[in-house]
């Protein structure tokens, strides 16, 4: 993936980051998830359609929970709780997508767990699955 931070910082109540998120064509297999403790994010599809892969909020388990793998269609947006686990989308049919990143300022060097999946978890059927 291809990540630029602070693109902007507008305002609203609190500073808020935006960043421009790349996925890039590769096998559709999930070894790791990131959260973010403290604060939502928003993703906002910008270009191509994809699949992003979410794990249940949680701060008690030490696994992660709950993997699923959703469709994101092109002007979809997706708001996540804190603590959602996630990772970097897959495209579609093109080599690469495009996401409007949304959170608190320097969520990225403050707020950040990553966390190895115990096993891989593959998306067996990328044509089919949940839809936002």
């Amino acid at each position: 993936m291809t990540y630029w931070s602070k693109v902007s910082l507008p305002k609203m109540g609190k500073t808020l980051s935006t960043g421009v998120l790349f996925g890039h064509e590769r096998q559709a297999v999930v070894r790791s998830l990131e959260r973010h403790k403290k604060t939502s994010e928003a993703l906002v599809a910008l270009e191509g359609d994809s699949i992003v892969c979410f794990g249940k909020p949680c701060s008690s388990h030490k696994r992660i929970r709950g993997i699923k793998a959703f469709y994101v269609r092109q002007g979809q947006a997706i708001c996540m709780h804190t603590g959602t686990w996630h990772w970097a989308p897959f495209p579609i049919n093109v080599k690469k997508c495009k996401f409007l990143v949304l959170f608190a300022t320097d969520t990225e060097t403050s707020d950040l767990e990553i966390r190895d999946v115990p096993e891989e978890v593959g998306i067996a059927d990328t044509s089919r699955p949940r839809r936002l």
